[in-house]
């Protein structure tokens, strides 16, 4: 198992908890709901599927939604999901993006809706190209313009990480601009606040830092929960702009 997908186990138990999403109040779901696409049935892609909540939604719309994912973990969970839910038409396997070889998959041209909802799966041209070319019609991403996260950021500059979102939108529109596929933008906000034990603080902030967490960095983090916390409990405030952008590869 190689690192990323070590750093993904860790966290699959969070995304596992999350809610799945609703067509008629999830604003990245009515983004899709406007998609010219619907009016037959639909196979769908969800890459970087994590726990497989969005691949659960999207099951209730097409004819087969298949989730993938780097992490094991996040597959076992998802997995769970499609039982939980008896999504019988959802299907989910392993594999790291930026490795996979989608022609020797079999994935080429083979889905009318490909979407990469929060996931750094997507993050340059050739992730993108690939995704491109495993596309039969409409594609979809979402990802942070900016994240406002004041305990994260915090601790992240005591700990001397860089806090920034480094956006890969603009080089990404670009090229689909450039190639003619008329990509459109739209943005919404989220809220992301949420109230922790002390020990949840503490594991929360392990996993999502940009590095490996050392005993040093454990330690650091250990005690800035401790100081922050209230009656033992950590409010973690997170407001975030989502940045969701739609094309097509046939235009």
């Amino acid at each position: 198992m190689n690192k990323q997908q070590a750093r993904w186990d860790k966290m699959a138990g969070q995304f596992d908890a999350l809610q799945i999403p609703q067509w008629d109040s999830d604003p990245f779901l009515k983004i899709l709901n406007g998609l010219p696409l619907w009016d037959k049935d639909c196979n769908a892609l969800d890459l970087g599927c994590g726990a497989g909540r969005h691949t659960i939604a999207l099951s209730k719309r097409c004819r087969s939604a298949t989730g993938t994912d780097i992490s094991p973990k996040m597959i076992d969970f998802a997995n769970q999901k499609k039982e939980a839910h008896s999504a019988k038409n959802c299907s989910f396997f392993t594999a790291d993006w930026n490795e996979l070889d989608v022609d020797a998959a079999g994935l080429t041209k083979q889905f009318d809706l490909i979407i990469a909802h929060m996931t750094p799966a997507l993050c340059d041209i050739a992730s993108l190209e690939k995704l491109n070319r495993c596309a039969k019609g409409w594609c979809a991403m979402a990802t942070f313009q900016n994240r406002k996260a004041p305990q994260q950021a915090a601790l992240l500059e005591l700990l001397g990480l860089p806090s920034a979102i480094q956006s890969h939108i603009p080089d990404l529109f670009t090229y689909l601009y450039e190639q003619g596929m008329c990509p459109q933008v739209t943005y919404y906000t989220r809220d992301d606040s949420r109230t922790l034990s002390v020990a949840e603080a503490i594991s929360f902030y392990q996993n999502g830092l940009p590095c490996e967490a050392t005993p040093e960095i454990c330690s650091t983090i250990e005690k800035y929960v401790q100081q922050i916390a209230v009656d033992n409990i950590v409010t973690n405030t997170v407001h975030s702009n989502i940045v969701c952008m739609t094309w097509n590869v046939n235009q």
